[in-house]
């Protein structure tokens, strides 16, 4: 990095003589130049109106929060000659180990004279999870830490906003916040990751986030233990690499200007064409360097999601998935087509989407269709941490209509095809927010954006991604989340309250879904109940999950309003050993109070994990049918009709489900009939269709006006919508506190119908 010098800056107050801080150039453009420094420094200062920048005043364009994310972008109205840094965000890795640089300005001697210097040593990212956090829209946001080590000079104040740069890729890697002047020797501190530049200017212009690097966990390139590249590579090998990088920038030059060319040919949208810019590459379309994004290629970083999980692909899937990875998108085409007619029974919904993935990116490599005819939504599942046939279903319902769709792109009157990228989110919050920061990325560094987001699963994943996705701009539909809206406010205020954090609202601006919630759940309940004589009520509950405290509201407040006086005990499932939850169930069934008649069990769990198979199991079991028991997801399964030798426990049991077809339903045969299974069609499958229906209406309606749909535009098609879809007719509520919701979503009740050679199947009831 020749002349850093001159790219660090003083940064002086107007007003105070000996408060000082530095800053440096990140980015340039004509009459332009935007310094980065702490937002402390700014506070120091004296606020933006005396900060002075080489004696020039300076714009403070963002600012993060001094106890929080401690950074600010300054704007100075020239242009100097000094080059802008280049900046990198780590793969965020505890106890990675750097060797650094440091150059910052300090006061020195008693007439304190500034003072530049370059000082070295090491930086240590995230000591024992350490991490910086702030809430940035309603949303809490953590960005990596990283400890200063000096073994060469000494952290002084005036450092504060010096850039911290990666002595091996000469980029800069964080930024000075503090020192942590222990003996008085100026030998530790802390810096910030540059992440939190992206944290705090979410509106980052596309030019600007594409010269950030951003770190991979397996890019070979950098340092994991702060040894550098060795001497011999640098002076031998390096020159023949940079030979071969100039090669590739003049082939991709040549390549965007053909496709310039093509674009103005007759087969494309002249008015999108010109309304919509071309993206960096069709190939970032699928980023197969992301960590959870993906189009179904392989990926090293990740594990493929396929189904059966953990059972190894044929030789031809392996090959297509293998190809796509490579960018061979003909012979992807070729191999993923061999192995889907070749999948025999219960073909796997994770490889149909690939397939059609690589068609897409194969017409696009052809120039047979244009860039702005394809548009792209994403589907989160739990794949890694749900039995595989939850986010299977999931799939199913996406995938299908995503083959539909584009197979039926020259008979329906349609221009586009729908891509779809697949992300695993293991169920859990902190991962469904990863997934969600990496859709922002794609979209901040692509023309052709993510429209739609289909997921989470569970209400708990949900619930930590409503604000993120607000706050994007990107309409997320779930088709099984079902806690109300009411319910998610409550746990959502409540989590930041525990935290002694300030009390932020969720704003479900964006948010929509397919499926009722557990207040429909209930309505059916209840009617139900009413009809009995019912006095008693046992509530088992996780007191930890989302669904579960949504679903015991709701039981509450519907159960108690009725005037009915009725007696309602709670059980907490959650860490209860199944041979505690047979103890406290006997408890009841010995009080003479108690008996068939006039006690309802409700089994209220979260999203279904392995772990509640043992819970469920040992309350049915030790209930043996005596009373009415009324359960969900975990008592709704494939296999669980199976798991018991004497079928008479399954007496007396009633699960809720949103939408249960008729055995009549055309679509039973047809979903058997396309996936060569005989699965039953139930919710998940038929919800995850009509999500991915409802975008494409919505994409559809909008491209009818100019240029890409625009999120707003997108929201707004999406609250208009009103379809017969799978699940029945689909309309959204317009207006009022379930804005977004889906209007007149019915739950059914259904129970165990066993016949006498013991092959038992679920049956509706009716009328509820």
């Amino acid at each position: 990095m020749s002349n850093l010098e001159d790219s660090i800056f003083l940064i002086r107050s107007a007003k105070k003589a000996n408060v000082i801080g530095t800053g440096f150039i990140f980015h340039k453009q004509q009459n332009y130049t935007y310094l980065l420094t702490c937002a402390h420094v700014i506070q120091d200062v004296g606020g933006e109106e005396n900060i002075r920048v080489n004696k020039l005043p300076a714009e403070v364009i963002k600012i993060g929060d001094v106890q929080g994310f401690d950074v600010a972008i300054l704007k100075i109205n020239t242009t100097f000659s000094a080059s802008s840094l280049n900046l990198r965000i780590l793969d965020g890795k505890e106890g990675k180990k750097l060797e650094v640089k440091i150059p910052g300005y300090y006061l020195f001697g008693q007439n304190n004279a500034f003072r530049h210097q370059t000082i070295r040593g090491k930086m240590i990212v995230e000591v024992d999870g350490h991490k910086a956090i702030q809430i940035i829209e309603n949303v809490t946001e953590k960005v990596a830490v990283g400890k200063l080590e000096i073994k060469k000079g000494m952290l002084r104040s005036g450092y504060s906003g010096a850039p911290v740069i990666d002595i091996n890729t000469e980029s800069v890697v964080g930024l000075v916040t503090h020192k942590i002047d222990v003996d008085g020797k100026g030998k530790s501190g802390v810096a910030i990751s540059i992440e939190a530049l992206e944290q705090i200017w979410p509106e980052m212009p596309a030019s600007i986030s594409r010269k950030i690097t951003r770190e991979s966990p397996k890019n070979p390139i950098d340092s994991t233990d702060g040894n550098k590249i060795p001497k011999w590579w640098l002076t031998h090998f390096l020159p023949y690499c940079l030979f071969f990088v100039f090669l590739l920038v003049i082939y991709q030059k040549l390549l965007d200007i053909f496709d310039r060319i093509d674009r103005n040919q007759p087969h494309m949208s002249q008015k999108n064409s010109e309304n919509n810019p071309k993206i960096q590459s069709i190939s970032d379309l699928c980023p197969i360097e992301y960590q959870f994004l993906t189009c179904g290629e392989e990926k090293q970083s990740i594990t493929i999601i396929n189904f059966p999980r953990n059972n190894p692909s044929s030789p031809k899937e392996s090959s297509g998935r293998s190809e796509l990875t490579k960018k061979n998108y003909k012979q992807a085409v070729k191999y993923l087509t061999e192995a889907w007619g070749g999948e025999g029974k219960d073909k796997d919904p994770s490889l149909l989407i690939a397939m059609n993935n690589a068609k897409i990116m194969q017409e696009l490599q052809q120039k047979s269709l244009g860039i702005n005819q394809v548009h792209a939504i994403s589907v989160a599942i739990p794949f890694s941490r749900t039995p595989e046939y939850i986010s299977e279903n999931i799939l199913r319902g996406v995938a299908w209509k995503q083959e539909e769709f584009n197979n039926e792109f020259n008979n329906n009157n349609e221009d586009w095809k729908l891509l779809v990228l697949m992300a695993d989110d293991s169920n859990d919050g902190e991962e469904a927010q990863k997934i969600a920061d990496e859709i922002g990325r794609y979209n901040s560094t692509l023309d052709n954006p993510i429209l739609g987001f289909i997921g989470h699963y569970s209400s708990r994943a949900t619930i930590n991604v409503i604000n993120k996705y607000h706050k994007l701009k990107i309409n997320q539909i779930t088709p099984s989340a079902t806690s109300t809206r009411e319910s998610l406010k409550y746990i959502f205020e409540d989590n930041f309250r525990n935290q002694n954090l300030s009390n932020p609202k969720l704003d479900f601006s964006f948010f929509f879904r397919t499926v009722g919630t557990t207040k429909e759940a209930m309505d059916a309940v209840r009617k139900y109940i009413d009809n009995e004589n019912i006095e008693n009520v046992i509530i088992f509950r996780d007191s930890t999950d989302a669904f579960a405290l949504s679903s015991y509201s709701e039981a509450k407040k519907q159960l108690l309003k009725t005037g009915q006086k009725r007696k309602i005990d709670e059980v907490e499932l959650h860490g209860a050993r199944p041979s505690d939850l047979r103890k406290e169930l006997k408890k009841y069934k010995n009080d003479p109070l108690h008996n068939e008649k006039n006690t309802v069990i409700f089994l209220f769990m979260g999203a279904y994990t392995e772990s509640q198979i043992g819970q469920v199991q040992a309350i049915i079991e030790e209930n043996k049918g005596d009373f009415l028991l009324i359960g969900n997801n975990p008592v709704y399964t494939p296999d669980f009709l199976k798991k018991f030798n004497d079928k008479s426990v399954l007496k007396n049991i009633i699960i809720r489900r949103f939408w249960v077809p008729s055995e009549s339903d055309q679509n039973i045969k047809n979903f058997q009939s396309f996936w060569d299974t005989k699965d039953y069609l139930i919710t998940r499958i038929g919800t995850s269709y009509d999500a991915t229906e409802m975008f494409i209406q919505a994409i559809s309606k909008k491209r009818q006006s100019e240029g890409t749909p625009t999120p707003e535009e997108i929201n707004n098609a999406l609250l208009n919508t009103d379809f017969i879809g799978m699940t029945g007719k689909v309309k959204i509520i317009k207006h009022g506190p379930n804005k977004g919701d889906r209007q007149g979503a019915n739950f059914y009740l259904i129970k165990p119908y066993c016949e006498e050679n013991g092959e038992c199947r679920w049956m509706r009831l009716n009328p509820y």
